[in-house]
C-alpha cells in the first residue's frame, strides 16, 4: 500500500513554516477545516483585488492608500498561492525526509479553530 501524500495546510506554524496533514481521508475534519480556510482566502484575495483596483482607479489616491493596497494584495497573493488547488502544494510523500514536514498537532488545530469557529476557545500552550 503506498502512502498518503501530505497535504500542504493554507496555514504555517508559529515560526512561519508549513504544515502538512497526513490523513486517508480527505473529509476527515481537519481537511474540511483546511478547505474552508482556503476558500475564506480566496473570497478575502477577490476583495482586497476590488479595492486594489478602486484605489489604482483613483487618479487622487496617495502614496499611503496605493502602498495600503498592495500590502494587502501581496498578502492575499500569498495566502491564495499557498493553497494546493494553485499549485503550490505540490504533494509531498512520506518517501521524502518526514522530519522537514511538520505536521499538524493538536494545539495549532484549537488556536485555528479558536480564530474561526465563534465561541471556540484558543489553544493554552
Amino acid at each position: 500500500m503506498q502512502p498518503s501524500p501530505l497535504r500542504l495546510l493554507p496555514w504555517t506554524t508559529p515560526e512561519g513554516k508549513p504544515c502538512y496533514l497526513s490523513t486517508d481521508n480527505d473529509d476527515s475534519r481537519l481537511s474540511r477545516l483546511a478547505d474552508d480556510i482556503e476558500e475564506a482566502q480566496v473570497e478575502s484575495g477577490e476583495q482586497v483585488l476590488a479595492g486594489a483596483r478602486a484605489v489604482l482607479g483613483d487618479r487622487r489616491a496617495g502614496e499611503r492608500a496605493v502602498r495600503f493596497a498592495l500590502v494587502r494584495a501581496t498578502e492575499a497573493l500569498q495566502d491564495v498561492l499557498r493553497s494546493p488547488s494553485a499549485g503550490a502544494g505540490v504533494s509531498a510523500t512520506r518517501s521524502s525526509d518526514p522530519t522537514s514536514f511538520p505536521l499538524v498537532s493538536h494545539t495549532t488545530v484549537r488556536s485555528v479553530t479558536a480564530l474561526l469557529v465563534p465561541g471556540a476557545r484558543p489553544a493554552h500552550t
